[in-house]
């Protein structure tokens, strides 16, 4: 499965999860703009723009986001979307704030851990 066939309910859930992370630890890095700019390009730089537009308006909160993303329920997509937001938060090394987010992401989501 690829970033491009998830479907417009997942997307969002993808635009509000990525907001989450990168804003855990109040920064946006030069290799996370990057990594945002890759992630666009691999959804559809059009679509992806509609769907950070479509969050804009409807997440106010992070829980807004949370709460979200209890309704996506097709874990194939939920593990493409979790490894997306791993390779976000890793171009300047993860801080703990990213992964605490991640880490309650993958409880929630039931993503297993990747073979060591």
């Amino acid at each position: 499965m690829e970033l491009r066939e998830l479907t417009d309910a997942e997307r969002l859930a993808l635009v509000g999860l990525a907001k989450v992370v990168v804003r855990a630890d109040d920064e946006l890095s030069a290799g996370e703009q990057a990594a945002l700019d890759e992630l666009a390009s691999a959804v559809g730089s059009d679509v992806f723009m509609r769907s950070v537009d479509e969050a804009m308006g409807r997440f106010r909160s992070p829980d807004a986001v949370w709460k979200y993303c209890k309704t996506i329920d097709r874990q194939q997509a939920r593990d493409l979307i979790f490894a997306a937001l791993c390779a976000l938060a890793l171009p300047e090394g993860t801080s703990r704030e990213e992964s605490a987010a991640l880490s309650r992401l993958r409880r929630l989501w039931k993503v297993k851990r990747p073979a060591q």
